[in-house]
């Protein structure tokens, strides 16, 4: 898979996200990206994480950088009842040589604000990302550079629209955009929220992206009537 995303990319580097239940794993898997041409790996979170202990996540990220010698991101997200690592920990991660990125999604903005001041100002060389789709224009506003998003895949003009209109100061164009797109976050994001990724799914199947909206059991694809909903929200912005 990642070797087919490297063919495709041309000239925009790829990055492959990488999850083990050990380091040692996390390190042959970041290996096995690295020989098939990615220019560098998003560690996911551990389950461990949720002990809540500092160094651990930032040995993780230690053993994989120096085994494999690639660049890596790092990733905030809930995870297992946890709301996430203790910041300082995202502080010591975010100094590592390896580490080239920090995608923060914990969907909690008062956490958001707290982390990304905390690393913000460490390197000019580490790029800060969101990932929180539901609050992205502020998120950019409180200093994330870029983000890290799959919503983003079913309306991405839209989305880099929005970022560059925050960047050049034109918020009332990125208030514009966001209360377009209201709608359609609404819906990718409503409850039961673990659906989101159904959503997506479907969404690109109707816009001709993905020939199929298969999720992994045990997860259920979206109801008929969902689906009617989404395609009249996506026909409202001419994206059908």
């Amino acid at each position: 898979m990642v070797k087919n995303h490297v063919e495709a990319s041309g000239d925009t580097p790829v990055f492959a996200g990488v999850y083990g239940e050990s380091s040692t794993e996390a390190a042959k898997l970041a290996q096995m990206a690295k020989v098939a041409g990615a220019d560098g790996v998003m560690l996911l979170p551990l389950d461990v994480y949720s002990h809540q202990i500092p160094q651990e996540p930032i040995n993780h990220f230690k053993h994989v950088g120096e085994t494999v010698d690639i660049p890596l991101i790092n990733f905030q997200f809930p995870t297992w009842g946890s709301p996430g690592l203790p910041i300082s920990a995202h502080v010591e991660i975010c100094q590592l040589p390896h580490v080239i990125g920090f995608k923060e999604a914990s969907f909690d903005p008062i956490r958001y604000d707290r982390t990304i001041r905390a690393v913000d100002d460490l390197r000019d060389d580490c790029t800060i990302m969101t990932g929180n789709d539901t609050f992205l224009m502020h998120a950019y506003q409180l200093g994330a550079e870029t983000g890290l998003i799959g919503y983003a895949n079913v309306v991405p003009d839209l989305h880099v629209e929005k970022i560059r209109a925050v960047h050049d100061g034109d918020l009332e164009r990125a208030r514009e955009i966001r209360e377009r797109l209201l709608p359609l976050t609404n819906h990718i994001f409503g409850e039961p929220e673990g659906c989101y990724r159904a959503r997506v799914k479907a969404a690109l199947k109707m816009q001709g992206v993905f020939e199929h909206e298969t999720v992994l059991p045990p997860q259920e694809q979206i109801s008929p009537e969902e689906c009617t909903e989404l395609r009249e929200i996506l026909s409202d912005l001419d994206r059908l």
